[in-house]
């Protein structure tokens, strides 16, 4: 009996310990895991992040750009120089319209935040984007029909209304396929910080 109980106390020491091993390796795997998580989320962040700064960039440089090209085409009547103004406007505002919404995702935080904070920080975020891109549709319109109008009936500004019309129309299609891009990035690192928070 005696023997028996010795066995039964050996075997449970050692069912113990390997219980302990068990233990310490799925806390490492834990481990691991947030770690993965952490660096992909900040992955996904950071292609966000290079997206919005590439952005500012383009819309500073844009109307510059056309400011110094369009004058060497000749007379410049008051239309043109409206046209040009209204470009620069349009940039404007669209730079302002996308740092609002850069600034209330809070990019550099959105990993420390708690689950509600990040999912209201994301949600702001996505409804001030869809806000911007419906307040820019009509300032677009008007820009291609005016390019369009300004470049009609002289060949020589036929590739001033190619150049700009290509412009736009590069910068939308590009804008749409990079916001969807995004849209999918934030729905994975709040989806990220939903599995960290647990």
């Amino acid at each position: 009996m005696m023997t028996q109980e010795v066995i039964d106390l050996s075997e449970l020491q050692q069912m113990k310990e390997q219980f302990r091993l068990i233990d310490e390796k799925l806390e490492k795997q834990l481990i691991i895991n947030e770690d993965i998580l952490r660096s992909s989320m900040e992955k996904k962040l950071s292609h966000i992040d290079s997206w919005y700064r590439h952005r500012f960039r383009i819309l500073c440089c844009i109307p510059v750009i056309f400011l110094v090209m369009y004058p060497h085409y000749g007379y410049m009547g008051w239309r043109y120089w409206g046209y040009l103004w209204f470009m620069v406007g349009t940039a404007a505002l669209e730079f302002w319209l996308y740092r609002r919404s850069y600034r209330a995702l809070d990019i550099k935080n959105l990993p420390s935040m708690s689950m509600s904070q990040a999912a209201e920080s994301i949600a702001r975020h996505k409804h001030l984007v869809e806000s911007a891109n419906r307040i820019l549709l009509l300032p677009m319109m008007v820009l291609v029909a005016w390019t369009i109008v300004v470049s009609g009936g002289s060949e020589s500004r036929l590739s001033i209304m190619a150049v700009t019309l290509a412009t736009l129309g590069v910068g939308i299609v590009f804008g749409l396929y990079k916001r969807r891009v995004n849209r999918r990035r934030l729905d994975e690192v709040l989806d990220h910080i939903r599995k960290l928070r647990g």
